[in-house]
């Protein structure tokens, strides 16, 4: 099954803002990622900051420089 790239605003090395779409990004109180739910892949790395997003064409994810 592939899948589309949707709207995605992301800066590498960011953490999380905000997500619509169908898609559950939970993270903590520092807004570093937590897990992720829904039809979106989210690659971060041990600090929580987002290196990379994959997800549905209805989804978006927005984060910020670190």
């Amino acid at each position: 099954m592939s899948q589309g790239f949707g709207t995605v605003k992301i800066n590498l090395g960011g953490f999380l803002v905000h997500t619509k779409g169908d898609v559950e990004i939970n993270y903590d109180y520092k807004g570093r990622v937590d897990s992720v739910n829904g039809s979106a892949r989210v690659e971060y790395d041990h600090l929580g900051r987002i290196t990379s997003v994959e997800c549905s064409d209805d989804a978006e994810i927005v984060v910020v420089n670190a």
